[in-house]
């Protein structure tokens, strides 16, 4: 009989991947595409803003992010105990692509930011609430032959309490408390690798 190549996902939020906060918003700040202060009720995302911005721009950008310490390990432990890491995040889908392939990570969901010619047109898909987020995961744990119980998500983002209401186990990493009241345990630390016993239960 073979033996499945993976027994379950670990869905990791960009947040607690990096040390920056909200990528996008910080990507967009620093290509100048976003002028307005912290806190402001603009979307969070708008496609519109990229039209005519160079891809290789926002690459060069994200040369620039910092991951948190622990990360590459915790992303090659899963890969040991045949749990796949997955970047499940509501932010522009380059984003989740360039830290996925940087940190040794499955695959990534994200919000679609087209590209033609090496340009950004200014269309994507439109920004998904948390409904919308814990649904790309959900869906991507469906085309992995997986189940949401199958899974787990470890992240700090209010956004993603339906998916810590829909998987097997969810890690609340640096969270604030209404995170941690939707979580399976909460972990406090400065290294990813911190959530690791947490994720031992579901390795075979």
């Amino acid at each position: 009989m073979s033996i499945s190549p993976h027994v379950g996902a670990v869905f990791f939020s960009a947040g607690v991947l990096i040390e920056e906060t909200n990528p996008s918003r910080l990507m967009e700040r620093r290509l100048g595409l976003r002028t307005a202060p912290e806190g402001d009720e603009e979307p969070r995302l708008d496609a519109s803003r990229w039209a005519g911005v160079p891809t290789r721009l926002l690459c060069s950008e994200l040369g620039s992010l910092r991951p948190l310490p622990g990360v590459r390990e915790t992303a090659a432990w899963c890969w040991d105990h045949r749990l796949l890491p997955v970047i499940a995040t509501a932010e522009w889908a380059p984003i989740g692509a360039y830290l996925a392939e940087l940190l040794g990570f499955h695959s990534h969901t994200g919000t679609t930011l087209e590209a033609r010619g090496g340009l950004f047109t200014g269309r994507g898909t439109a920004p998904v609430g948390a409904a919308g987020s814990c649904a790309m995961a959900v869906r991507r744990a469906a085309d992995l032959g997986l189940r949401p119980e199958d899974c787990a998500v470890v992240s700090a983002d209010g956004t993603d309490a339906p998916l810590f209401d829909a998987v097997g186990c969810g890690v609340a990493f640096n969270a604030p408390p209404e995170v941690r009241c939707r979580s399976t345990t909460a972990v406090d630390d400065e290294d990813l690798r911190a959530v690791i016993p947490a994720l031992e239960h579901m390795a075979p």
